[in-house]
């Protein structure tokens, strides 16, 4: 059986360019970042060394800037994806990101490099807990 599109239809699923609209990426280097969520993850996949990985794509704000910020979809509750779960699904209001902001502490470089999101470590953490590491 032959099915047709129905172009009328997708036409209408289309978003419109400011909903993707593209940024400078985020390149979080060692150390305390602040990151707020301006858009849900949008699905995508890279290819990195021929090995296809899925990832996603949010728009986010650190440093008063605007950035995309693609991470991989991690297997692990302790992966980057995984903390950024527990901050969706815990913290009201549930199930989304957007409008939430987290702390974001990254060490290492390379395949070593880590990352622990304060949020997701430690319920109930808020960002007067935070000691200021510029200067020391």
């Amino acid at each position: 059986m032959n099915e047709t599109i129905d172009y009328q239809k997708k036409m209408g699923e289309l978003k419109d360019e400011g909903d993707f609209e593209r940024s400078e990426w985020l390149k979080t280097p060692e150390g305390q970042h602040r990151v707020k969520f301006l858009s849900e993850g949008i699905p995508y996949v890279a290819e990195y060394e021929g090995e296809k990985r899925d990832k996603i794509r949010f728009d986010v704000e650190s440093d008063g800037k605007r950035y995309s910020w693609g991470i991989s979809v991690g297997i692990t509750k302790r992966s980057l994806y995984g903390q950024l779960l527990r901050v969706a699904t815990e913290q009201a209001p549930k199930n989304q990101l957007v409008g939430k902001t987290v702390t974001l502490l990254v060490s290492g470089s390379g395949k070593k490099r880590s990352y622990v999101v304060l949020e997701a470590a430690m319920p109930g953490f808020t960002i007067s807990e935070v000691k200021p590491t510029v200067g020391k």
